[in-house]
C-alpha cells in the first residue's frame, strides 16, 4: 500500500484488506501483563505499588520486573 497521510482510516483498512494484510500484533494476555509490570515498574520507586497493580501476594514475585528491568 502506498503511504498517504491524508487517507481516511476506513480506506486505508480496505486497502489493506484487499491486499491481504496479516495486521495487528499477536500477544498473548501474558505477554500484555509482562509488558504492564515491566513498564510500571520502570516508572514507580516503590515496589509495593507494582505488587498492589498486579495482585501478587508475594514481593519476590514482583521483584523479578525490577531484575529483567536491570538486565535491559
Amino acid at each position: 500500500m502506498e503511504k498517504k497521510p491524508n487517507t481516511p482510516p476506513i480506506k486505508a483498512w480496505k486497502e489493506l484488506k484487499k491486499e491481504n494484510y496479516p495486521g495487528g500484533v499477536k500477544l498473548t494476555t501474558k505477554e500484555l501483563r509482562d509488558y504492564f509490570a515491566t513498564q510500571v515498574s520502570s516508572q514507580v520507586t516503590d515496589p509495593n505499588t507494582v505488587k498492589k497493580l498486579m495482585r501478587h501476594t508475594s514481593l519476590n514475585t514482583t521483584s523479578r520486573y525490577y531484575a529483567q528491568r536491570m538486565v535491559m
